[in-house]
């Protein structure tokens, strides 16, 4: 494979901006030199290990996110369920409703 193909998945990897920029500034001069060094090597590893670990992280919020929605809406629908039972269906006004 060669570093101008890494750079199209790289493109392509949905990693963000900032480290699509500086993966390609690493892969242009190993472009221009022929070659890539250990540490070139070891940056690229670590970055692209950052970028998947971050989008692991962004995953899991956004299914603690997408549970607690649903949760909100079982509740929602428990307590429209229990005011539909407690005044039989009909439509409630605060008019319409005894004081104390």
């Amino acid at each position: 494979m060669t570093f101008q193909e890494i750079k199209e998945i790289i493109s392509k990897a949905g990693f963000s901006e900032t480290a699509i920029t500086e993966m390609n500034r690493i892969l242009d001069a190993a472009i221009a030199r022929g070659g890539i060094t250990e540490e070139e090597k070891k940056k690229l590893v670590e970055m692209i290990t950052l970028e998947m670990d971050t989008a692991q992280l962004e995953a899991d919020i956004i299914k603690q996110l997408a549970g607690a929605f649903k949760e909100y809406g079982d509740n929602l629908e428990k307590a429209i369920d229990k005011i539909d039972e407690e005044t039989k269906g009909e439509v409630v006004t605060p008019s319409s409703q005894s004081t104390p």
